[in-house]
């Protein structure tokens, strides 16, 4: 597979806030865009900002969540 030099230069935990910052800061311009009559470039501004919402919550290994560790008797002990 061809590799990616966005997921190459930014670790996945990074790049997560970079798009959640990137669809703030878009959906922001689009409500001030909005205040001056201008609704096209607002309905441009909220589609991206959606898009890079969808890509941060795409984005994998940004969160590490909490699993059960087992014992080697197979019972679970404790959450890591």
């Amino acid at each position: 597979m061809a590799s990616n030099p966005l997921t190459e230069l930014i670790p996945a935990q990074y790049r997560k806030y970079v798009y959640v910052v990137a669809a703030a800061a878009l959906f922001v311009y689009g409500l001030f865009q909005a205040a001056d009559g201008d609704i096209r470039t607002f309905v441009i501004s909220l589609v991206s900002a959606l898009v890079s919402g969808l890509a941060a919550s795409n984005t994998s290994g940004a969160v590490d969540h909490a699993s059960p560790v087992e014992d080697p008797e197979g019972d679970v002990e404790e959450w890591a």
